[in-house]
């Protein structure tokens, strides 16, 4: 390799920096990772201990490098480096493949192409001016990150999303700006684009552009079993629990959104189904899996996965629950039948419920604060009370204490609790002020405190009593004196503002608070308030939303502000009026006003069962969608299986004809030849004979299936049953001259009956007539004694 290029080439050394412009080879029998920029070299026993080795390589390598790495396939047999390339591309990174025409084994650069994530397929000659113009670019512009505060901010993202929206039908808006700023920057490299508006328009003009940066924006790592020991924790604090209390006619019911490929999917319906068969419980498992991913979702129904994949799954799993095919492996059917895949948007979409198991693992960290807080009361409206929810590593329910309790921190795995007090839940999700497509966005201004926020909202309010509430009724922030607003009770600790509230005011927060949410405006409601000192006050409360560049998640501020009653008319101009009529007139508000609070109590009750059942009905909708599209995928499964069956049927009924044939001629034989002939099993009984053996052994059409021993015979000086006893035993023929009571002579052979396989399964014995022969053989005999004695003579 030297001899062909300038630059340096060394044999890699463990613990080796990487340095510019060097070609480093790995050593025989070793395996190659990346740590720190620095090469790690480990020893393999055997060459069973390198399948897999160029998908751990690249694993190791978007890890260290994130959005640098580079992964390049080139020739090579099999589908190693299919599992790694992901890894690179969940990374950021940039994957080429060699043109499989131009492979002198096509195998794994053909796998690769196959899964649409390859950016560039190339001949190796056209690589190297590809490779320099990619990474020209994304050093000249870099995106803005947190480790690198001096690169340059991608501005007019917002367009980019409109543009995406206007074409998927999907809103990007609420996943975090960093990495939605990497993704665009990658796809502007792989284009040579420097402009934002250049690439706006581009996205515009070219759709199978948008479709490629709407796949890169979904882009997640996922693998088979990732994370072993949070998937070790599931199957030894979780499932057990779940299968123990499972009835068995009612399954265990698993959610998986984003759900990508599968692997995830298929990794939780396995430990399930381990942990249903140790304890011999004869319920079943459900796993509904969701994406909005069509291409991923058609992948995972396939359930067909590269070899390398056994770097995540252990050879026993790999034995039960897979069968390999070629280069590749594919889920058994159990567990493909207990795993139903849909489209699904677990962010706008009505969910499933009455869930025991939610796994949502490394997807939450890349939302916006607002978005995380709307799925976690979508989970929690999920599951069933003691369900649980298996998030990623580095993920956490954030401020949800009241409605999670953590099973295992490790592992991130968290148990519904029974509040009193659920989140509610909206679809569609109430979204930011949109932007429109054709409008490059400002650059955003620097985020600030939620304080700073609400503080430049009061000012223009003049300070009055107020708090900031986020999406769900939390209170996010105080202002000014609550108590007249605000009770704080005894028991269970909360900030939901609805259930701070006192009594006659949650009428009037509620009405104010739905509404402003769901029109995303601001609203004003007055209501009669208490007594302040002689008089009655009217409190109005305004709920706006705090809106703008600053704002990390969604927020509104209530703001209370009493107004004085107007004067009422002097008693003095009352005319005709007792003060025992004042005194009933009152007492008739009253009990008025006690009727009305009750009526507004059922109101209020009947209105929150409305709602869980709305939410149910919408939810079992989903279910139904689901499941359709699942019958629908299975009905061309079964059309396909149809028309093999019929091909197979047209083969069969060819061979049922040949053989009938075949039969048609055995049955003429039989009846035409002169021959006895009788077919017997191993346990001697007869199978089948020829109409000449009738005359020998007298046989009828009902001794079929009847014993040797029992059939009378004409032959003397022979026993056929222990012959044939002799012939099964040594699988050798046997044959001898015998002669009948009528004298006449037969030869009696007896043969092994043998299968296609070569495989003795009876004896055929044959007895031919040679009567005939004998007597002309005497007769010359005879002539020739008398021709030597005249010669004699």
């Amino acid at each position: 390799l030297a001899k062909s290029t300038t630059l340096g080439v060394h044999q890699a050394q463990d613990r080796q920096p990487l340095e510019a412009d060097q070609v480093y080879i790995i050593p025989p029998n070793r395996a190659l990772t990346i740590d720190q920029g620095l090469i790690r070299v480990r020893e393999v026993a055997d060459r069973r201990g390198l399948r897999g080795s160029i998908d751990h390589f690249f694993r190791s390598l978007a890890d260290d490098q994130h959005d640098g790495a580079i992964g390049v396939i080139l020739s090579g047999t099999g589908t190693e480096g299919t599992l790694g390339l992901r890894a690179i591309k969940a990374e950021g990174g940039m994957v080429m493949a060699q043109a499989p025409d131009t492979a002198s084994q096509s195998g794994m650069p053909s796998s690769a192409i196959a899964t649409g994530l390859v950016d560039f397929v190339l001949s190796p000659e056209q690589m190297p001016k590809a490779l320099l113009e990619y990474v020209q670019h994304t050093r000249l512009h870099r995106v803005a990150t947190p480790s690198s505060p001096d690169a340059r901010p991608l501005n007019g993202l917002d367009a980019i999303l409109a543009v995406l929206r206007a074409r998927t039908k999907y809103d990007f808006r609420g996943y975090k700006k960093g990495t939605l700023q990497r993704r665009v920057e990658r796809r502007m490299g792989l284009q040579h684009i420097t402009s934002i508006g250049a690439y706006v328009e581009f996205l515009r003009a070219h759709p199978a552009e948008a479709d490629q940066l709407f796949k890169d924006l979904l882009i997640g790592v996922t693998s088979f079993f990732r994370d072993p020991p949070a998937f070790e924790e599931l199957a030894t604090k979780v499932l057990p629990a779940l299968v123990k209390q499972a009835e068995a006619e009612t399954p265990i019911r698993i959610w998986v959104p984003g759900c990508a490929t599968g692997e995830e999917a298929y990794s939780i319906a396995i430990v399930a189904a381990e942990q249903v068969a140790a304890a011999q419980s004869a319920c079943r498992v459900q796993v509904f899996a969701t994406d909005i991913d069509d291409d991923a979702l058609e992948i995972a129904r396939g359930g067909v996965y590269p070899e390398s994949i056994a770097l995540d799954v252990t050879p026993e799993r790999l034995k039960r629950f897979f069968t390999r095919d070629d280069h590749r492996y594919a889920i058994v059917k159990s567990i493909r039948e207990s795993v139903v895949f849909a489209v699904q948007n677990v962010i706008s979409d009505p969910p499933f419920s009455k869930l025991d198991l939610v796994s949502w693992r490394n997807v939450l960290i890349s939302l916006e604060p607002w978005v995380q807080e709307h799925v976690m009361a979508v989970f929690h409206f999920a599951l069933n009370p003691g369900g649980y929810l298996f998030l990623g590593n580095a993920e956490s329910i954030g401020r949800h204490e009241e409605w999670f309790s953590p099973v295992s921190k490790r592992a991130r795995i968290f148990r519904r609790l029974g509040t009193t007090k659920r989140p509610a839940l909206e679809f569609p999700l109430p979204k930011p002020a949109s932007v429109d497509a054709h409008h490059v966005a400002a650059p955003t201004m620097p985020e600030s405190t939620v304080a700073t926020l609400a503080n430049h909202a009061l000012l223009e309010h003049l300070a009055p009593a107020a708090v900031v509430v986020r999406q769900h009724g939390q209170i996010a922030h105080f202002f000014g004196a609550m108590d007249r607003y605000i009770n704080l009770p005894s028991g269970e600790a909360t900030l939901d503002v609805l259930s701070l509230a006192r009594d006659p005011l949650k009428p009037a927060f509620r009405a104010a608070l739905h509404d402003a949410v769901r029109r995303n405006r601001e609203t004003v409601l007055e209501t009669l308030h208490s007594k302040r000192g002689r008089h009655r006050t009217t409190l109005r409360v305004t709920v706006r939303p705090l809106d703008g560049p600053r704002a990390t998640e969604r927020l509104w501020l209530m703001i209370f502000e009493e107004l004085p009653l107007p004067a009422g008319p002097s008693a003095h101009h009352v005319k005709g009026k007792t003060q025992e009529f004042v005194r009933r007139l009152e007492t008739e508000l009253r009990t008025t006003k006690r009727e009305q609070h009750h009526l507004i109590v059922q109101l209020e009750n009947s209105n929150e069962e409305l709602k869980a059942a709305n939410e149910e009905v919408l939810s079992m909708n989903e279910e139904l969608q689901s499941t359709n599209e699942e019958l629908v995928t299975s009905k061309e499964e079964l059309q396909s299986m149809n028309e093999e069956l019929t091909t197979l049927n047209s083969q069969l009924q060819e061979k049922v004809e040949e053989v009938s044939a075949v039969n048609d001629d055995l049955a003429n034989l039989l009846v035409s030849t002169d021959i006895a002939t009788v077919f017997v099993d191993t346990e001697l009984r007869i199978k089948r004979f020829t109409t000449a053996a009738t005359q020998v052994l007298n046989l009828l059409p009902s001794d079929i299936g009847r014993p040797m021993d029992h059939v009378a015979t004409h032959v003397v000086n022979i026993d056929m049953s222990r012959d044939a006893r002799a012939v099964l035993k040594s699988h050798q023929p046997i044959e001898k001259e015998v002669t009948a009571e009528d004298d006449k002579h037969y030869i009696v052979r007896v043969l092994p009956y043998r299968s296609e396989g070569d495989i003795v399964q009876g004896v055929v014995i044959t007895l031919s007539d040679v009567t005939t022969l004998k007597k002309t053989g005497e007769e010359l005999i005879a002539a020739r004694e008398r021709v030597s004695a005249d010669l004699r003579r």
